[in-house]
Order: C-alpha cells, then structure tokens, then sequence
C-alpha cells in the first residue's frame, strides 16, 4: 500500500498543468476536486 503525499506547490504544479492542457475545464471546479481529495486522504498535505 502507498500513501499518497503532496505539498501546496506540488498541488499547484498538477492544477497549473491540467489547466493548461484542458484550457475548458473550470479553475473553480478544479480547485473542488483539489479540495475533495484532500479531504479524502487524511495526513495527504504535508507542510514543505
């Protein structure tokens, strides 16, 4: 089993990313499922 770890810049960098490459895709229902996943997987956002 893995346990998936992020920091905010490496949030940012994904949400950066797939913006970019899906210019239709809504920034504010991104940052929702940003959020969602985070709530998700408890202890996932790690302080860099």
């Amino acid at each position: 089993m893995v346990r998936a770890k992020s920091t905010e810049t490496i949030q940012d960098e994904w949400l950066r990313n797939v913006l970019k490459d899906n210019p239709q895709l809504s920034p504010d229902r991104l940052a929702r499922t940003r959020n969602l996943m985070n709530e998700a997987v408890c202890g996932s956002l790690v302080t860099e």
